[in-house]
């Protein structure tokens, strides 16, 4: 066979390698932008010089679901959220549940689902009060209102489902949270994962100022 009958290799388009070259550079900056914004975190929220880095690709990246799961998983675990239920059941005695519970939710999908639950939960909760120095019509008193409202919503709905599959009284919703031991608990303590101290009920509301009325 004669090379000259033989067809050229496909040459795309310059136009065309141009567009791939900056869609790849989009993906990457993407990928990458959000584990910068998130690892600059302080106190004060992110880094301003991280924000700006994140902001051109910021749809894109919530587009794609590129912001979930940093420092849930290794190598730096942050603490997990649980749930603690209790109520007094048709003969009067007290009953508590905690989920997720890896003996009682398996397989380990349906752990995990709960898990999801609970840390939704958690992801949503505003305290029960602000400081009474808040101005009601404030855009932080507006929008806090309506976090806290949606948050007992999604409460609401855990216990009226726990009370419709337990029966007795109305359940209360704690959250819990599960830290991970320090080093020094660790290595010269050895401290089980399971062990009573590192479990914290956590509040409902703003320790200065539970139970004031916003």
């Amino acid at each position: 066979m004669n090379d000259d009958t033989l067809s050229p290799p496909f040459a795309p388009p310059r136009w065309l390698k141009i567009a791939i070259s900056i869609a790849v550079v989009v993906h990457l900056w993407a990928v990458v932008a959000e584990p910068i914004r998130f690892s600059t975190r302080g106190p004060g929220g992110p880094s301003p010089a991280a924000s700006a880095f994140r902001a051109p690709v910021g749809r894109y990246v919530d587009f794609l679901y590129l912001s979930h799961g940093y420092a849930f998983f290794a190598p730096d675990p942050g603490p997990s959220h649980l749930v603690a239920a209790s109520w007094i059941d048709a003969e009067g005695r007290p009953q508590t549940e905690t989920f997720p519970d890896r003996n009682n939710q398996w397989p380990r999908l349906l752990y995990h689902r709960h898990f999801m639950l609970t840390e939704f939960l958690h992801n949503m909760h505003e305290p029960q009060s602000l400081p009474p120095d808040v101005p009601r019509d404030s855009v932080i008193f507006r929008e806090w209102r309506s976090g806290r409202d949606r948050y007992e919503m999604i409460r609401d709905g855990f216990a009226n489902h726990l009370q419709h599959v337990h029966g007795g009284s109305a359940v209360q919703i704690d959250r819990v949270e599960h830290r991970m031991p320090g080093i020094p608990e660790f290595i010269e303590e050895r401290i089980d994962l399971q062990n009573e101290r590192l479990y914290l009920t956590l509040p409902d509301g703003l320790p200065a100022f539970d139970g004031i009325a916003p």
